[in-house]
């Protein structure tokens, strides 16, 4: 089973902060894009198996999981795995009025949450996906976003087909206008993949 005891204090403080770069870099973008001060931190991350992300995703966040909104980028080349930024409908839902100034109509807010979600995600999944990316000095090619709901478990479960997959889950907080968000960053990789950023890791803290 992979946990956080696979990784020393210092590897995972350093990915922590690999991970705050990114996140950072997307909060300066998305403050510019949208003239609204956004900030955004990483508090806490978690290395973990599937079946652990997928409890510590229903447990982290006190409302219904039954309904939650994400989008989804897979990656390829240097780094392979995928990527996603999850938010709960509610959350979703007060990211889409905090970002246009107004209360979305029943009607609009389907298509409303779909395009603000795909476009915050974009800007922040490319965020953490550059700083890690960057950090290896390599080259990873991106698919497009993908918008989808549903529950915790069909939310992770989507293209996971190894357990020894190896989850790296980031509790992000959003604070917009005062508003308390909350999101979370899910990297997914295969072992070969996450022991080649360990690796990668170490030589940083030599």
């Amino acid at each position: 089973m992979i946990n956080n005891m696979d990784l020393t204090q210092k590897q995972y403080d350093t990915l922590k902060e690999i991970i705050n770069i990114g996140v950072g870099k997307s909060a300066a973008t998305l403050n510019e894009m949208l003239q609204s001060h956004i900030d955004l931190s990483v508090p806490k991350i978690a290395v973990q198996s599937i079946d652990e992300c997928t409890d510590l995703l229903l447990n982290t966040n006190s409302i219904d999981k039954s309904q939650l909104s994400a989008v989804k980028m897979n990656f390829h080349g240097s780094l392979n795995g995928c990527a996603e930024l999850i938010f709960p409908q509610d959350s979703a839902s007060h990211l889409v009025s905090s970002l246009i100034g107004e209360i979305p109509t029943n009607d609009e807010v389907v298509d409303l949450k779909a395009g603000t979600v795909s476009e915050v995600g974009n800007i922040i999944l490319n965020g953490v996906m550059g700083s890690i990316t960057n950090l290896i000095n390599g080259h990873v090619e991106y698919t497009p976003l993908e918008y989808f709901e549903g529950d915790h478990k069909n939310i992770l479960r989507i293209e996971i087909t190894d357990k020894n997959t190896v989850i790296i889950f980031a509790d992000t907080k959003f604070i917009v206008k005062d508003l308390n968000i909350t999101g979370n960053i899910i990297l997914m990789y295969s072992v070969d993949t996450f022991k080649k950023l360990e690796i990668i890791i170490d030589r940083m803290n030599l």
